[in-house]
């Protein structure tokens, strides 16, 4: 299905239309209405394994020990609870498999986020180098113990660990089965091994492609987000833990009939969309850019309009799915009966995501039970995302607030525009914020963020706004005592000064 979508615009960050909140300063937001996400099949309450307790505790200790994580790190990942996601996805398995599933999904969090809004996501070289590391051991054959394992990261090892169990489920190792055995149970759970190998491989290309979209400044289209989502979620990895923890045996040749790669294309396009609705908030904030409605929105799309384009590709998903399933083939038992339990497996993975992301606190924090009942969410009104991509002047990323802004023009007057260069537009947005706000904290944006100014003529007290490291949400003096005021009485910047002269006063002790 084609997204339909707005002209292309390049749309700025919005600085304007802030309240102050003590010392956050936030920007223009509006309440959307996401998609209903329980319905069809997902409207079933989901079964739950029975070991999820034990095995929870286990997996996150475990995980502590392995990668020496601190308290803070230690305390995320048991409220992030992906355990609770596993034991929906895996409701029979037993202890060890479940305990396989959790420590994998207790991995793919924090491994992830280091591409996402980490120290890898600026840094292409370094994040392919990480990624070949990871999978390099999936890859090795029989070299697998020429790996140096003196030189891996603690998070890949745990990874590596995880392999192992996959790898034992077979008897016959690394070794290629002879002709008698293809057809034979261990066969197929090298067939598991090799398929999770494949998507794990199709997530990290994906994970990459990201990377290096966000390094180059592209700005990808909804549908090319889609496909890239299609990797870089790590859904299809789930599809061979589901055959392993459910120890099913469907022959390889399965996997390569249309009517299965359907299901397991349509049941990803769900899972991918959900998640960027549920996780839009939270990243948001943090402004990570790989989502579809971040690219909905950059392509013109208003906040609602967004979140409605995406609810109507989920609506069209669930009747695909529907139609999909009703075409499913049979090959007769005991194929047949593992074919339903696999999806089933899958579409646990969905009904996990939704029912797990409102009863974890990693999307919504404290507001998910009202976010699930309502339905409404506040976001930002213009896509501060835009501004991490290529402009060929930096005048444009300024300039567009007046068409985005209500308050546009009270930051960018009206004598100021293209005549002049962007040093000289930047520096009086920054007069005009503290006129506004009789705050001088503004000019502590670029030392507390370590910004090196994209403009050489820039005053030192002028914030880069245009820098992709200075974030939506500021935060400057977050000690201010609150019975500190101040009255500014005047800012004056001359048009082609760099000198800014104000005059206040400090009413009592900061």
């Amino acid at each position: 299905m084609a997204l339909s979508i707005a002209s292309p615009a390049n749309l700025p960050l919005s600085v304007s239309g802030y309240s102050r909140d003590g010392d956050h300063v936030s920007t223009n937001r509006v309440t959307v209405t996401i998609p209903n996400l329980f319905v069809s099949f997902l409207a079933n309450q989901p079964k739950l394994n029975p070991n999820y307790e034990v095995v929870r505790g286990e997996s996150v200790s475990w995980i502590q020990r392995m990668c020496d994580l601190d308290e803070q790190m230690t305390r995320k990942i048991s409220k992030t609870d992906f355990s609770f996601f596993m034991a929906i996805v895996a409701p029979s398995a037993d202890v060890t498999s479940l305990r396989t599933l959790c420590d994998w999904g207790n991995w793919v969090f924090p491994y992830d986020d280091m591409f996402d809004n980490e120290n890898l996501k600026n840094e292409p070289k370094k994040a392919m180098d990480t990624m070949r590391s990871l999978l390099s051991i999936m890859h090795a054959n029989e070299n697998e113990a020429t790996i140096d394992q003196a030189g891996r990261m603690s998070i890949i090892k745990v990874h590596d660990t995880i392999w192992a169990r996959l790898k034992r489920k077979s008897p016959f190792g690394r070794r290629r089965p002879t002709e008698p055995e293809l057809d034979s149970f261990a066969y197929i759970f090298l067939g598991v091994q090799r398929r999770f190998a494949e998507t794990m491989t199709s997530y990290a290309l994906g994970a990459l492609q990201h990377v290096n979209d966000g390094f180059d400044g592209r700005v990808v289209s909804p549908e090319e987000m889609l496909s890239t989502r299609r990797q870089s979620a790590g859904v299809t990895p789930l599809f061979a833990l589901i055959e392993y923890a459910n120890k099913l045996t469907i022959p390889d040749y399965i996997f390569e009939h249309e009517s299965i790669k359907q299901i397991e294309a349509i049941s990803t396009d769900i899972v991918v969309l959900q998640n960027d609705v549920l996780s839009y908030y939270k990243e948001e904030s943090e402004g990570v850019p790989y989502n579809v409605l971040v690219a909905c929105r950059l392509a013109g799309q208003s906040a609602q309009e967004a979140f409605d384009t995406v609810g109507a590709l989920l609506e069209k998903r669930y009747q695909d799915l529907d139609h999909a399933l009703a075409g499913l083939p049979r090959w007769g038992e005991p194929i047949d009966t593992d074919i339903q339990r696999y999806i089933q497996g899958i579409q646990n993975i969905a009904v996990a995501n939704v029912h797990w992301s409102f009863r974890s606190a990693r999307y919504f924090g404290k507001m998910s039970e009202a976010v699930r009942q309502t339905r409404k969410l506040s976001v930002l009104a213009a896509p501060e995302l835009s501004r991490h991509y290529l402009s060929t002047d930096n005048r444009d990323k300024i300039l567009a607030l007046l068409g985005i802004c209500e308050d546009g023009a009270e930051l960018v007057p009206e004598e100021i525009g293209y005549q002049y260069p962007a040093e000289i537009i930047a520096a009086n947005i920054t007069k005009a914020l503290i006129q506004k706000t009789g705050y001088l904290d503004f000019i502590l944006i670029n030392s507390k963020y370590e910004v090196t100014q994209s403009e050489g003529t820039l005053p030192t007290w002028t914030p880069d706004w245009v820098s992709p490291k200075i974030p939506s949400y500021i935060y400057l003096q977050a000690k201010r005592p609150r019975k500190a005021q101040r009255v500014l009485s005047s800012a004056e910047l001359p048009i082609g000064s760099g000198i800014l002269r104000v005059q206040g006063a400090i009413i009592g002790k900061y």
